[in-house]
């Protein structure tokens, strides 16, 4: 990629606010229907990630009482 490329890349700005728990369970559930066979190596091939195991072992630490 060459330094003009980069020149009309702009920054996502994303509202954290319109993201609730919902959209991401939805999320998952998208991604893991289409995640078959079971991808066993991470990612998959280039550009192609399967992504929502690491949201659920986050969520689910986030959500795990402190001892």
């Amino acid at each position: 990629m060459n330094l003009s490329a980069l020149a009309c890349i702009r920054p996502i700005r994303i509202d954290i606010r319109k993201i609730g728990s919902a959209r991401i369970d939805e999320a998952i559930r998208r991604a893991k229907k289409r995640n078959h066979p079971p991808c066993r190596d991470w990612p998959r091939s280039l550009g192609q990630t399967t992504v929502y195991p690491l949201v659920e072992n986050v969520l689910a630490a986030r959500d795990k009482p402190e001892a």
